[in-house]
């Protein structure tokens, strides 16, 4: 191989490098993150800490929305997430993206539980439940429940086509408000055989 061939090749791998490192570096949330609970990225220009209140005290917190992140404690022990992953944020960071409208550009899973005010608990789990008796009629569905195992929060498709939030008694094995959402039979049963 001649020192033309080197130099070119060397080229064509330095374009192919640093192609791939400024791809890598743009903010894109992880792919194996779920579709569902991925959240969008903001740009650079969000990069600014805000100082915020919480209202279920008198505390001030500092919200950084294109870091996605906040100093709360809450928000410390969900750092384990990845940034773009709905289960690393807090009330607070979750309450400045509703308060920007920035659900918008989100997933319909993901901003009904921003835009819902909830956050999820310590125990979430995405899957996907028969629709119907119709083949590859699938619904998305996610399940979060806190550290005691009587309510589960459940963020499913309602019967407008939307997805919304249904809570879940697991004591009693029934939704709350008669509100449920599409194939709650059998969400229900998903829930029961693995909450309890």
């Amino acid at each position: 191989m001649g020192v033309g061939t080197l130099v070119i090749l060397s080229l064509v791998v330095g374009g192919v490098l640093f192609a791939v490192i400024k791809t890598k570096s743009k903010a894109v949330a992880p792919s194996w993150i779920p579709i569902e609970i991925r959240v969008t990225i903001l740009p650079e220009e969000y990069d600014q800490d805000l100082q915020v209140s919480s209202p279920s005290s008198n505390e001030s917190h500092t919200v950084n929305l294109y870091r996605l992140a906040c100093s709360c404690a809450d928000q410390q022990e969900r750092r384990r997430y990845h940034r773009g992953d709905l289960r690393r944020h807090c009330a607070h960071l979750n309450a400045q993206l509703r308060a920007g409208d920035f659900t918008r550009r989100m997933p319909p899973m993901a901003a009904a539980v921003i835009d819902g005010g909830y956050t999820l608990g310590r125990r979430t789990e995405m899957f996907q439940v028969p629709a119907s008796e119709e083949p590859n009629s699938f619904v998305p569905v996610l399940i979060s429940v806190g550290d005691v195992n009587d309510w589960a929060n459940v963020f499913g498709p309602d019967n407008s086509g939307g997805v919304r939030q249904f809570g879940f008694d697991v004591h009693a094995g029934q939704w709350a408000d008669d509100a449920a959402p599409v194939a709650a039979d059998r969400i229900a049963k998903y829930i029961l055989s693995t909450v309890r």
